[in-house]
């Protein structure tokens, strides 16, 4: 198979291709930031540069659902100066932060809330707002994070569902006791 000669392309095609390598260029260095492979290849499949002032990776982690998504913005206390700010954190700011809202009753029908604020201090999160559930993390902690998200999830799935079938099985016991008594 020939190579691509960039000197036989139409002026539009060397204009994007020069283009797209001075981006890819962009995101290599942008990746080299973080140690994570997980972060690495998002960043280099999407293309992101450390320029966007908002990313939005992926709508999910492992197999946990995560209806908002793993975002990271650039988040600063300055109102008149950025877009994003972080809820109930009242010292000043300016990081890029990954943003994670846990919506518990998205997760599981409920509102679910235990073990979730024991995340914070176990991992190097900057900010949890526990009134929202959301988590502001800090780059280099994020598949730590993550991972430890994860877990409580499998838990939590197991005692909601240990807790939903003690539940039905009262609900039985009641109606079989109403069926006895008739």
């Amino acid at each position: 198979m020939d190579t691509l000669n960039i000197n036989n392309l139409h002026d539009v095609h060397k204009e994007e291709i020069t283009q797209l390598a001075k981006k890819m260029e962009k995101c290599y260095y942008f990746s080299q930031n973080f140690t994570s492979d997980f972060i690495k290849n998002i960043i280099i499949e999407q293309k992101y540069t450390w320029e966007e002032y908002q990313q939005n990776f992926w709508n999910y982690y492992k197999w946990m659902p995560l209806a908002w998504g793993i975002k990271r913005l650039h988040f600063h206390s300055d109102e008149n100066m950025y877009k994003w700010h972080i809820t109930n954190y009242n010292k000043p700011y300016n990081e890029k932060l990954f943003c994670i809202y846990v919506n518990t009753y998205n997760l599981f029908d409920d509102v679910y809330r235990d073990w979730l604020e024991e995340l914070s201090p176990r991992l190097w999160v900057f900010f949890y707002d526990s009134s929202n559930t959301t988590f502001y993390i800090l780059d280099w902690w994020i598949e730590g994070f993550l991972d430890a998200l994860v877990e409580w999830y499998e838990k939590a799935k197991k005692v909601i569902k240990e807790k939903k079938d003690i539940e039905l099985k009262e609900f039985y016991q009641k109606q079989l006791e109403i069926l006895n008594n008739k």
